[in-house]
C-alpha cells in the first residue's frame, strides 16, 4: 500500500525533520533503505528518480557500499 504522496509536500526546512536518528555504527545507507524509505512510501527507484541518481549507483549506497 503506498501513502498519498500531497501528504509529504516539503514546505519549510522543518517539515525535512526525521523523528529517528541514524546509528553510528550503521553505513547511512542502510539507514535510508530501513528508515527513510519507508517512512516516506518511497521505493528505491522512484527516491533514485526524485533525487536524479540512477537506481544502480543509489542501491550501492542503500546496501553500504
Amino acid at each position: 500500500m503506498q501513502r498519498d504522496q500531497s501528504a509529504f509536500k516539503i514546505e519549510a526546512a522543518a517539515d525535512m525533520v526525521v523523528e529517528a536518528l541514524p546509528p553510528l555504527e550503521q553505513h547511512p545507507g542502510l539507514f535510508i533503505r530501513h528508515t527513510l524509505l519507508p517512512e516516506y512510501g518511497l521505493t528505491v527507484s522512484e527516491a533514485a528518480r526524485r533525487i536524479g541518481v540512477d537506481r544502480a549507483g543509489f542501491t550501492g549506497v542503500l546496501d553500504g557500499k
